[in-house]
């Protein structure tokens, strides 16, 4: 038996219970009326459409390279998390920069 499968299954069932008991004790965070969930064609829904496409590109991309790859099973997990480092940075970059306004704006007020 695989035991990561099975507490991979056992965490997502243990949040999605606790998920459904606190929607039913305390109300959903949202409205949940049907016309909640249908798309609004705005500028705003525009705006996550180059993150929708990128998501269904998926990692499929990176399979087709591995063939080029001298060693794809250590090369992959290393650009991933090379990738994911500086994803990381550059939030933390972007966080920066707001606190700093934040901070600049409170000064001048």
């Amino acid at each position: 038996m695989n035991v990561a499968a099975v507490l991979k299954v056992a965490i997502a069932l243990c949040l999605g219970g606790l998920g459904i008991y606190f929607a039913a004790t305390s109300g959903f965070a949202s409205d949940m009326a049907p016309a909640t969930f249908m798309p609004s064609f705005d500028m705003n829904a525009l705006a996550y459409l180059s993150i929708i496409l990128f998501n269904f590109l998926g990692f499929e991309v990176v399979a087709t390279y591995a063939s080029d790859m001298e060693n794809p099973r250590v090369q992959i997990p290393k650009a991933i998390i090379i990738d994911t480092y500086f994803a990381e940075e550059a939030k933390a970059i972007d966080v920066a920069e707001v606190i700093v306004a934040d901070t600049q704006t409170q000064i001048c007020d």
